[in-house]
């Protein structure tokens, strides 16, 4: 493969520097677990945000046994006071 870019020029990529120094690879490590709790974190936020009850889905059931099972539970957990 050519080492060169788009416009013909030499391609700068293969004198670039590699990550070498302790710095460089404790801050390389740092950013991805950074990266990594933050996913993590949202992936536990859409399961919370999907598992709690909710008017939609209450209202979807067809059985009216179930339907007002939902609304007992949506009611008691929309009245316990916040966490704090």
């Amino acid at each position: 493969m050519d080492n060169r870019d788009y416009l013909g020029e030499p391609s700068d990529e293969a004198d670039a520097p590699e990550l070498k120094t302790p710095e460089d690879a404790a801050d390389r490590f740092g950013a991805h677990l950074a990266l990594m709790v933050t996913c993590v974190g949202v992936l536990i936020a859409v399961i919370w945000l999907a598992s709690s009850p909710s008017f939609q889905k209450c209202s979807a059931f067809e059985s009216l046994s179930d339907r007002i099972a939902c609304y007992e539970g949506l009611r008691t957990a929309l009245l316990q006071p916040p966490a704090r």
